[in-house]
């Protein structure tokens, strides 16, 4: 008598889905430490094309950007990986949920915070392709 079993198979989608929310978690670890610092003045720089600028800004204006940005990754981050699936463990959640007091342990953590803004805006625009394309082959299928 055959012994039958059945198996899960891991998709490109969720392969792919699981790399953006690595690399959303680094992004987000980078900006929830720039957010929860006491520096009062920032450099933000702003790079379109071959134009690039570097601002001083205040740390309440500071704050309302990052703010926007975390907004987006996080609910970006939370549905790639229900859709696909993915489990968010506790050290992700703190992540997520920028909560102080605990170390934040990740692969390979962001050292140059200044710019995480520009990392950030790069790994928002990757996920909006991602959701793009699971949209798109939710529809063929």
């Amino acid at each position: 008598m055959e012994d039958y079993m059945a198996k899960i198979v891991k998709t490109d989608m969720q392969e792919e889905a699981l790399k953006v929310i690595k690399e959303n978690l680094k992004v987000l670890a980078g900006i929830n430490a720039v957010f929860n610092s006491e520096e009062e003045k920032s450099n933000i720089t702003i790079v379109s094309g071959e134009r690039k600028v570097t601002l001083i800004i205040e740390k309440a204006s500071r704050n309302n950007i990052l703010k926007e940005i975390r907004k987006k990754i996080v609910v970006q981050t939370k549905g790639l990986a229900k859709r696909n699936a993915i489990r968010l463990d506790e050290e992700d959640m703190t992540i997520l949920e920028n909560r102080e007091g605990r170390h934040l342990n990740i692969d390979e953590p962001m050292k140059d915070k200044e710019n995480a803004l520009e990392i950030g805006a790069k790994i928002l625009n990757k996920s909006e392709e991602l959701e793009t394309e699971v949209r798109e082959k939710q529809i063929g299928d």
